[in-house]
């Protein structure tokens, strides 16, 4: 799956990575407060300064549609499964996924057409020291 969507100069990497910089902050915000820990996972995977202290959850919730329909037009289907992966690293970034967050991680994941499967691994505890965010 490499080269990552992280770094990589697409259309479609840069759809990838719109979607998971709304479905993260989406996660970030859905117990009702943002969440620091998550936050901070996004922008280790997004880079520094990427998540402005300003971000409007309802906004990128009104734009979240617009998003998902580029992934599906743009990305593979294997590939859409690189981004669940990742926000499922968000979601477990304060050491649990609660079920608002889980909510989130399902709706992403059916609307793009990943199997729910995928969102079950995605947040599943890994071993210490297995999430892995690029430098």
């Amino acid at each position: 799956m490499d080269p990552s969507y992280l770094r990589e100069r697409s259309e479609a990497a840069e759809a990838m990575r719109r979607l998971l910089f709304a479905g993260g902050v989406l996660i970030a915000a859905a117990s009702g407060k943002i969440s620091t820990e998550t936050i901070q996972a996004l922008e280790n995977l997004l880079g520094p300064g990427s998540v402005s202290p300003r971000v409007s959850p309802d906004a990128l919730r009104a734009d979240l549609d617009r998003r998902i329909r580029d992934v599906k037009e743009l990305v593979p289907p294997l590939r859409r499964a690189q981004v669940m992966r990742d926000l499922g690293v968000i979601a477990r970034a304060d050491g649990r996924v609660d079920e608002a967050e889980q909510e989130v991680l399902h709706e992403i994941a059916e609307a793009v057409g990943v199997h729910e499967s995928m969102v079950s691994a995605a947040t599943s505890a890994a071993p210490s020291g297995c999430d892995h965010f690029p430098e």
